[in-house]
């Protein structure tokens, strides 16, 4: 009997290891068939491209091609004690000999030649203007007890004399020769204001006397065409103011300049007030 118990138990034993031993391969089969669950993640988003700009190109500046940087300056060795500018007063001037109305007219002097050399004669000069386009010059020129003063208005060597010189230009040229084509000359004798191509005149003179070894004038210049366009734009010109001692030794000078008196870099500046 105990050894039939005994039979039974081990046929027990072994029943039971043969269903663990099919349920543990029906587990894997199950699990080798099995689909994976998979999970749809969103979509990444496709990188935004930034709109691609064009590179913008710097407008080209041409290079400069205006006039006013090609002609020549003021040359400032030849400033003696006036620099780039004077200033022109606006005054009521009346060309009668009397000068009260030159009270308050600042005046300047000239002592210097056109080397920068003392001068033997010594010259002053005032400017003013009417506020439109007459230039007004006071002068009160040295000069030696005989002065050369005999040359008529239309003479061709009027230079010669003992004289007063004024060049007006509305701008610099890009040379000399430019520059002198577009400046008027004018020059005056204690007698007379030449007349000549080498002195273009639009000009009252009126000699106030000679005594003392002075030449005292008023003169009037008409400052048209370009010149007065050139102030109604700009408020200024160019001008150049000389005098030339012939019978004292051949003294010439510019007012607040050395040089020749046609040097294209040594005019002033005359800024016109109101």
């Amino acid at each position: 009997m105990k050894r039939l118990l005994n039979v039974v138990w081990v046929m027990l034993l072994i029943g039971t290891l043969v269903l663990a031993g099919c349920s543990g391969k029906d587990k894997v089969e199950k699990e080798a068939t099995a689909q994976p669950e998979t999970t749809m993640a969103d979509p990444e988003p496709a990188p935004t491209q930034e709109p691609t700009q064009e590179p913008t190109q710097e407008p080209t500046q041409e290079p400069a091609s205006s006039e006013e940087e090609k002609l020549p300056a003021l040359n400032a060795s030849k400033f003696l004690e006036i620099k780039e500018r004077l200033e022109v007063e606006s005054a009521a001037i009346t060309l009668d000999g009397q000068l009260d109305d030159w009270k308050g007219i600042t005046s300047y002097s000239i002592e210097k030649d056109t080397s920068g050399a003392d001068l033997k004669y010594k010259h002053e000069v005032a400017l003013a203007w009417d506020g439109n386009s007459k230039l007004f010059i006071r002068g009160a020129i040295s000069v030696p007890e005989k002065m050369f003063a005999d040359r008529p208005k239309d003479s061709a060597d009027w230079w010669n004399d003992d004289v007063f010189e004024v060049f007006l230009t509305p701008r610099l040229g890009k040379d000399d020769e430019d520059t002198i084509a577009m400046t008027k000359h004018y020059g005056m004798n204690a007698k007379n204001v030449f007349d000549n191509t080498a002195a273009k005149t639009n000009t009252t003179l009126n000699t106030i006397g000679v005594a003392d070894g002075k030449w005292e004038f008023e003169l009037e210049i008409v400052m048209d065409g370009d010149l007065q366009q050139a102030i109604q734009e700009k408020g200024l010109i160019l001008a150049k103011f000389g005098v030339e001692v012939n019978s004292g030794g051949n003294e010439y000078s510019l007012l607040g300049r050395i040089g020749g008196f046609w040097d294209a870099d040594n005019y002033i500046q005359l800024l016109f007030k109101q």
